[in-house]
Formats: structure tokens, sequence, C-alpha cells
């Protein structure tokens, strides 16, 4: 475990600054007055809100006349993180909802993307077309249901379809669903199973941190139930000190490698097969294999074999040109989660200001325009808090680390060692610190305030 400390984590964070990102570099020049552009965003969570804004805003700070057009089939995005905490009525749903009405400048439009035509540079959504000049896609995650050795996993797909299992991933109604199972657990001898997916996928902590937040609901509302995690991966993913402690006081039994093969429902319980054996729980909450969102399926040829979406880290433009990939839906090395979602989404406004300004066409062209020893290194920056325990005492934990992206590593994102920093304990601190945190994330995407802690 680091010695990394709290302090340490807000000098590096940047908590209770405006900013969730680090390191970003700076525009090219101060735009002509004549020097235009659209573009076209489709996905309005953490990393699409966050590109809008500060594309408007930047823009308007360089003198340029930008058309910035934000596209989500949803009229409101409901944020996964502090999710948890809505699992276990500790926050109301609403309060982690967010509209765009705030996002000044921005050109927001509800619709469902039908087409997507790359080489006409345009989208169609609702009946309209619109067309771009650059296209940013930040379209989150989607399911698989097959395990991590690529098997499929019998009764997953329906079970889902039919709403008996909820993953509950995506924040939201599913999150409030799923609390419903929960308070049907009894006391005594019930069972919440959770099934963690093989990375990677969304929020490398959150599943650790719903199996504690479930426990303790459990041990104070439901005494003697318990809570048990079959993970697919070989160990704990993320914050292992903090997590294994926690398992260990809350009576969490944890399993690794423990790939689903099936899941039946009959009698008033589930019956789960995996690798590691048979196991019976009164609530499944399984979370499934993930890839990038479907609608990366309609610009053909920008996906890799593992469905996630290569990308140049200077610009986050795909293999399509024009095409532009953030948040979860990218394949670089940094984590799928909201903070570092926010910080890719600021890179990447940032470098299709400076492709338009020098009119390049794609990353290669910009780089032959400005000579590759002008080029600045990216940094990023991934933070997260997990709340631990949300009964009385509540306790939270924090992790962090940085990413740079330069020539040196071939444009690859590579690990800062010196940010990388772990709680060195649980504390009531960083439950309010975790509130902090999410207010400055939450203010610098969607420019809102809640007032949640």
């Amino acid at each position: 475990m680091s010695s990394f400390n709290r302090r340490d984590f807000i000098r590096v964070t940047g908590l209770g600054a405006a900013t969730a990102a680090t390191g970003l570099p700076s525009l090219v020049r101060k735009a002509d007055a004549a020097t235009t552009g659209k573009v076209v965003i489709l996905g309005g969570g953490f990393s699409g809100a966050t590109a809008a804004k500060y594309l408007v805003e930047w823009a308007s700070a360089e003198g340029m006349s930008l058309n910035v057009t934000l596209i989500d089939r949803n009229a409101t995005y409901a944020s996964p993180i502090l999710s948890n905490l809505v699992l276990v009525g500790k926050i109301p749903e609403p309060s982690l909802n967010f509209t765009y009405a705030s996002l000044s400048g921005v050109n927001f439009v509800q619709a469902e993307v039908s087409e997507i035509l790359t080489d006409q540079k345009q989208v169609i959504a609702g009946g309209r077309t619109y067309d771009y000049d650059r296209l940013i896609v930040a379209p989150g995650i989607d399911f698989l249901d097959t395990n991590g050795l690529g098997a499929p996993i019998i009764g997953l797909r329906e079970a889902i379809d039919n709403r008996s299992i909820i993953p509950a991933w995506k924040g939201g109604a599913d999150v409030t669903a799923l609390r419903q199972q929960l308070n049907g657990i009894p006391a005594g001898n019930g069972v919440f199973m959770l099934s963690i997916p093989k990375a990677p996928y969304r929020c490398p902590p959150g599943p650790y941190e719903r199996a504690c937040v479930v426990a303790d609901w459990l041990n104070q509302n439901r005494p003697g139930a318990k809570v048990i995690v079959l993970d697919a991966n070989a160990d704990i993913t993320a914050e292992k000190h903090t997590f294994s402690t926690a398992f260990s006081a809350m009576g969490v039994t944890y399993i690794p490698n423990a790939h689903l093969s099936s899941v039946s429902y009959a009698n008033n319980q589930w019956s789960v097969i995996a690798s590691t054996g048979s196991y019976v729980a009164n609530v499944l909450n399984v979370l499934p294999r993930q890839r990038a969102g479907l609608l990366l399926d309609k610009i053909p040829g920008i996906l890799n074999a593992s469905l996630f979406a290569d990308v140049h880290a200077m610009t986050y433009e795909s293999r399509i040109p024009g095409v532009h990939v953030i948040g979860d839906a990218q394949a670089t090395p940094q984590p799928k989660a909201g903070h570092v979602g926010n910080a890719e989404a600021k890179v990447c406004a940032d470098a299709i200001l400076k492709l338009i300004q020098t009119n390049s066409s794609d990353t290669a062209q910009y780089i032959a325009n400005v000579g590759e020893n002008s080029l600045p290194a990216v940094v990023t920056n991934s933070a997260c808090y997990s709340p631990i325990k949300a009964s009385t005492g509540s306790t939270a934990s924090y992790l962090t680390v940085g990413y740079r992206a330069d020539q040196s590593n071939g444009w690859v994102p590579t690990k800062i060692d010196a940010s990388l920093g772990e709680a060195p304990s649980l504390t009531g601190d960083n439950w309010k610190d975790m509130f902090d945190w999410a207010e400055n994330l939450f203010y610098d995407t969607f420019n809102v305030t809640r007032n949640i802690g």
C-alpha cells in the first residue's frame, strides 16, 4: 500500500477547486474571428457533457465561432457516482439526476441516433440530419452475456431482460429497483450475491464498494444475512488493502476466479453455477462483462477485438478520421470512470479546437502541421472515493492515479507512479471529503450544485 495520504490526495485531484482534471495542455493560439466549426457530441454523461461545456467556453475565450450540439436519448443523466448510497437508502435517487439546461451555449437535442455517416460527416437523430466537422462519441458501456472465459452464461440475458436480475451499473431507476430487491432479503440466513465481471469494467472499486455498503446495511437491518462476492478476476482489482480489510470486518465472503456458467430462479431463490462451485442466494446482482456502448456499432471498423475503441491519447481521435471517442468506450489503459472521463473530455475538447485552428484533417496532419517538438504531454487523473460504511460512524476510502501520454511512450497513457495513492485507513473525514469531491465533479460537468453531503 502506498504511503500516499489524504493531503496528497486533495492536492493531486484538485479537491476544493472547480476542475476535476489536471495537466491540460494550453490552446495553440488565439483564433482568427473567422475560425468556425461544428462539433456534434453523442452521449451526455460525465465525458460528453464535459466536452460540450468546455468546447463552448474555450472556443469563446479563443474568439472562435463554434456550434456545439449534444445529442442524447435521455433528457437527464443518472450519475452512477454515489449511486451505491441510493441502494442503501442514504441519499435519494433524484439527487443524482442531471439535465443539460445549465450548459450555456450548448444545443441539446433529445433524440435517438439512427445513423452515423462518417463519410458524409453527418449524424441522423430523431429524423433530422446534423452535419459536423468533428464528432465526439461518448456512449458509455453496454453488457455482454458471456463470462470471463468467453462462454455464455445460461439464463443471464433472459433474467436481465425480465428484470429479475438488475445490474444497476448505470445509475438511475435501476438502483432503486435493486434496492427493492435488497429490502426483501430475510434476516438470519438471507444472502445477497454479487458477481463481478472480468476487467475492464466501469469503476474498478465500485463492485467492492457495493459489497461493503450492502453488508453494512444487512448488519443493521437484516441481522444474520450475508454478502457473497463471486469475482471473475484473480484478486481484488482496486484498493486491495482497503477492501480485503473491510470484507474481513464485515463478514463478506470473497471468492476469486469465479466464472458464472448458469443462473436460474426457482422456489424463491437463485441457483448459481460457477467455475468455483454452486451457490444459492435471495438476491443475485450480476454485473455483466462490459463493452463499448452499442452506439459505436453504427460506425463500422471503429471497435477493436475487445469491443472498445482505440484512440490517440493526444486527441482521442479514433481509427476513423474526424471521430473522437471518450469515456468508458475508449481503449486506453486508463480506468473507466466518471472522473477520468471528465479529464479525457477536456483533453479532447482542447485537441479539437487545435485541429480546427490549424485546419488539420486528422491527428497525423496536426502533428505534421505543428511539428513533433511542439507537442505537449497530456496528463489525466483518475480519482474516486468509495463509501464503505454508510450507517452510524460512516467511513470511506479513496484512490487516485495520474497518467501521462507523450512521444516517449508512443502516446499510450502510462501510470505516473508517484501519483498512485490509496487511503491508508477508512475514516469519517474521507466520508465528508467524498461529497466535496462528487460536488466538484458534478459542478465541473453540469454546472449544478446539489449539496447532498
